[in-house]
């Protein structure tokens, strides 16, 4: 374990990556910590400062200035941004008079923290330089990767709270990143043995959620050497997921275990935030404008697989905007700088341009790909989206919804049999079973009636009419249960609400949406929309392929008879 902890932090490539984890690994370790790594401010050269007891027991303050990899020239005395020796002085320079008053009188440990090993070339200057600044009442250590490595292994993953099972999922999960749906089922069963652990006390949920995190980065870093940040992602998106979780039960509280489990959920988000953006940005925005080249990169012999890789990727596409849009209504995320409505119109503009590159995002093959066709809706509405793309693609979608459900080749079923999405049925029988309800159907005439569409809508009405009247147009919400079990799946739960009206006008569909909403607040009673950490509703939909609440869009839709787009979103 100690070998793919040492391996893991000298993969880090960025100071920050590092930054995120030693707070977490020193609070878990007794320290107060009473200094954290900031944006926008001047920090003396400290990136963490933290009281606790050397290896002698003698309180003391720690003060680390912290760099990533290996401590070579550049990174100790040279151009490198930030080299560690002019951070050092900087700390002798102005630091101990900055100290809290209480730990004035204590003796201070400097502390040289990088995640891989000192050059030989490096070595004496180092040697030289701690000892001609080491003096009475303070002295420097040199923290590197296998001393962190064992600072983790003692703390936050010591054996009676991080036992040989749930390591055995972690080394399990980190050997089978090529596979990545085989390295998520492994992940899951060490958040799922994490989360019970989690459940004696606010402090174990801290625990737990400190866990997570490091699991997290440790497969965020090892998938990003392989190339392959599938699992990666997959697991960020449950990691948010558990994280929220083991929150949920302090939202009212007040104290430290709060706002420990508090930083954990950001740095979980922030993490995710990172996946999708090495994903999405690096690795599918440069073909998102070449005809049907992403399609061509799907590994498979069937267009069903292309199918569901591409709408997986707008719908991930979508839900980043969404983040983004969340990220910059925040105040407390304004001093990063980053332009956050910049990258939530980014993202839905590559959504957009993934559908109108790729021929097979024409029509989804499966119902339950809904949600994702919501989400990049909803990113488009919450971006301001020239509405004539969104026109576009809902015409294209209810077009070929009609053809495949006519000649009963490639359409939407209900069902999640992999098989059947492959080759669907065609007779009167298995077609009714597999048409039982749908949906994607309201959900497009929704947005074709806000958008005054009335050629899409006469289409859907008439599709209703002659071939679907078996069909039970459906929309799903949720219901007191969903706050206990929508996050992570745990049970069934949310109200149906069906038979709703598919006609050509398209004025009855939206206001029984909204009569029904207005009727069902359960989602504005959920933890997440009351802390307004609403993307992670979205995100639970995402990830267990549940239906988007119509609470998200429907306020913003006028009447068809009205006519013009819907107005963005607040």
């Amino acid at each position: 374990m100690k070998v793919l902890l040492r391996d893991y932090l000298a993969s880090l490539r960025e100071r920050t990556e590092l930054d995120v984890i030693l707070p977490d690994l020193l609070s878990e370790k007794g320290f107060e910590v009473f200094a954290r790594p900031q944006v926008g401010t001047v920090q003396h050269g400290v990136d963490i400062g933290a009281v606790g007891l050397d290896q002698n027991g003698v309180r003391s303050v720690f003060l680390l200035s912290v760099k990533r990899g290996d401590l070579t020239l550049s990174e100790w005395d040279g151009a490198a941004n930030q080299a560690l020796r002019p951070s050092l002085n900087q700390i002798l320079d102005a630091y101990p008079s900055r100290l809290p008053p209480e730990y004035a009188a204590l003796p201070i440990i400097i502390c040289l923290c990088f995640g891989g090993e000192i050059a030989d070339n490096v070595r004496t200057s180092v040697k030289g330089y701690i000892e001609d600044n080491t003096r009475p009442g303070r002295r420097f250590e040199i923290w590197n990767g296998d001393k962190i490595a064992g600072l983790l292994l003692d703390g936050l993953l010591r054996e009676d709270i991080f036992p040989k099972a749930l390591r055995s999922d972690l080394r399990k999960a980190l050997a089978m990143l090529d596979e990545p749906a085989v390295a998520y089922d492994h992940y899951a069963r060490l958040a799922d043995r994490l989360a019970l652990n989690a459940k004696t006390s606010s402090s174990a949920a801290v625990t737990a959620a400190r866990q997570l995190n490091i699991a997290n980065w440790m497969i965020y870093v090892w998938a990003r050497d392989l190339e392959n940040l599938e699992a990666a992602y997959r697991t960020s998106e449950l990691g948010v997921l558990h994280a929220w979780e083991l929150l949920k039960p302090t939202i009212e509280a007040k104290g430290k275990d709060k706002e420990a489990l508090d930083r954990s959920l950001m740095q979980m988000i922030n993490l995710h935030l990172s996946v999708a953006r090495d994903l999405l940005k690096d690795k599918i925005a440069p073909a998102s404008r070449s005809r049907d080249a992403l399609a061509s990169a799907v590994r498979t012999r069937t267009s069903t697989d292309i199918n569901l890789a591409l709408f997986d990727i707008v719908g991930r596409a979508g839900m980043a905007s969404l983040w983004m849009h969340w990220l910059g209504q925040r105040t407390d995320w304004a001093a990063t700088g980053q332009d956050f409505n910049e990258d939530c119109r980014l993202y839905a503009d590559l959504a957009m341009d993934i559908v109108e590159s790729n021929g097979c995002l024409g029509l989804p093959i499966a119902d339950q790909q809904a949600i994702d066709v919501a989400l990049v809706l909803l990113a488009a509405l919450g971006s301001e989206q020239n509405p004539d793309r969104i026109s576009d693609w809902i015409e294209t979608m209810v077009d070929r919804l009609v053809f495949a459900m006519r000649m009963r080749r490639l359409y939407p079923g209900a069902g999640s049999d992999y098989r059947d999405w492959i080759d669907p049925p065609s007779d009167d029988e298995r077609f009714r079973r597999a048409t039982v309800g749908s949906t994607l159907i309201p959900l497009l005439a929704a947005w074709a009636s806000a958008l005054s569409l009335p050629r899409a809508r006469a289409r859907l009405a008439a599709l209703r009419r002659d071939i679907l009247a078996h069909t039970t147009m459906q929309m799903w919400l949720p219901d007191a249960d969903s706050e206990t079990h929508h996050y992570l799946d745990s049970e069934e739960h949310g109200h149906a609400l069906l038979d709703l009206p598919i006609e050509a006008k398209g004025a009855a569909l939206l206001e029984t949406i909204r009569e029904a909403c207005d009727s069902h607040p359960e989602l504005d009673g959920m933890s997440a929309m009351r802390t307004n950490c609403w993307p992670i509703v979205l995100l639970a939909s995402r990830h267990w392929r549940r239906p988007m609440p119509p609470q998200f869009y429907i306020g913003s839709m006028a009447p068809a008879d009205e006519g013009g787009a819907p107005s963005s979103a607040g």
